[in-house]
């Protein structure tokens, strides 16, 4: 098991309730296969440039540990879904 930290852009136009369902989202596919030590809301923050036409992002930083093989899955459903403006996932 590795340590990992997961930076994401959740769309800022969306419902709290929209949000809050992607990160429980997440966590649940993390959960499978890792634990999450600490989720911190950065809130919305200004983009350095627009993204998909959007001047803010919603921020969340997921630190966790998990197998490398889950990477790969989490990356999946980030490139799936389309509320998610960007992520990065990094080992610590």
């Amino acid at each position: 098991m590795k340590k990992y930290e997961c930076m994401v852009i959740v769309d800022p136009d969306k419902e709290k309730e929209t949000k809050e369902d992607k990160i429980q989202h997440l966590k649940e596919i993390i959960e499978k296969n890792g634990t999450i030590e600490k989720i911190d809301d950065w809130g919305i923050r200004k983009l350095a440039y627009n993204i998909k036409k959007k001047a803010q992002g919603h921020y969340f930083v997921i630190q966790f540990t998990s197998s490398p093989k889950m990477i790969d899955e989490l990356k999946k459903h980030l490139n799936i879904e389309s509320d998610y403006l960007r992520y990065l996932i990094i080992r610590r």
